[in-house]
């Protein structure tokens, strides 16, 4: 009997032999062996899951599997994967970046969800790389950053510290009645 087959023999017949999934041998037919009959983990039923990679090790000789980021499919290890590796749109090496959500539309087969669509939060108080201003505050008007995160006119924003939370500035000369105000020559 070869290395990765099971045999049983019937008096007067022939023998009946399959290959054995499972034992870490891989053998024509499987793509893949990974030692154990766990399923979702890479190697399933002696198949590649979708969204995973697997290589025989050469040591082990048995097949090593791993989740391919960037690929559009979620798997069971990353936070998301939008189906490329670019920086700074949400999804960065399949962890959602901060100040960004992503969702996944739809399951395929266990464990596995289509691609990801990762938007920012907008007034979450954390500025991203497309939102002119984000101060964390969705109810005051008139504070130099609007409710869709773009600073109004006649004010500035920048980030106050590493956190990136907009501080607004209104710009004086800008002819708002408040900064002219201020700025009069006839106040006490």
């Amino acid at each position: 009997i070869e290395h990765g087959w099971a045999c049983v023999n019937e008096p007067g017949q022939l023998s009946i032999c399959n290959q054995v999934c499972g034992n870490g041998v891989l053998t024509v037919a499987e793509e893949c062996d990974d030692g154990n009959v766990v399923d979702h983990d890479g190697c399933t039923g002696c198949t590649i899951d979708s969204g995973w990679s697997c290589a025989m090790n050469t040591v082990t000789r048995f097949s090593t599997c791993q989740e391919v980021c960037g690929n559009g499919l979620r798997t069971q290890m990353e936070e998301c994967d939008d189906g490329n590796n670019l920086l700074d749109d949400g999804c960065e090496e399949c962890r959602v970046q901060y100040g960004w959500t992503c969702s996944e539309p739809g399951a395929t087969p266990p464990n596995v969800t289509g691609q990801s669509i990762c938007n920012e939060n907008c007034m979450d108080g954390i500025r991203t790389i497309s939102e002119e201003c984000d101060d964390g505050d969705p109810i005051t008007p008139n504070d130099g950053c609007t409710s869709t995160c773009t600073t109004e006119p006649g004010w500035v924003c920048v980030d106050r510290d590493i956190t990136r939370q907009s501080r607004c500035f209104e710009v004086c000369g800008n002819g708002a009645r408040t900064c002219e105000l201020l700025a009069s020559p006839l106040l006490p």
